[in-house]
């Protein structure tokens, strides 16, 4: 067996040592833990349907910023026409 194959071994059995690892934790550790219902995710549902929406990832990380993010984009495409033209005047 090469060098290359064995430690390709050593490190799949690494990896599944860790994920066992884990799931035992999670398993065992975790299960006192008291799921709860957060009232949020009914706002974070009407705003994904009223703005068609279909990522719930994107809808939690943009819905309360939406605005701030797309102000952010406008400063940054007004920052580079402007250096292209301050640029383009030097020239």
């Amino acid at each position: 067996m090469n060098h290359t194959k064995c430690n390709k071994i050593v490190f799949d059995i690494a990896v599944a040592l860790i994920l066992l690892g884990a799931l035992i934790y999670v398993a065992i550790y975790m299960q006192g833990i008291e799921l709860v219902f957060h009232e949020e995710v009914l706002d974070f549902k009407a705003i994904a349907e009223h703005m068609n929406i279909q990522n719930m990832v994107a809808v939690v990380y943009l819905g309360p910023r939406i605005f701030d993010t797309f102000l952010e984009v406008n400063v940054v495409i007004l920052t580079v026409f402007g250096m292209k033209f301050i640029r383009s005047a030097h020239h």
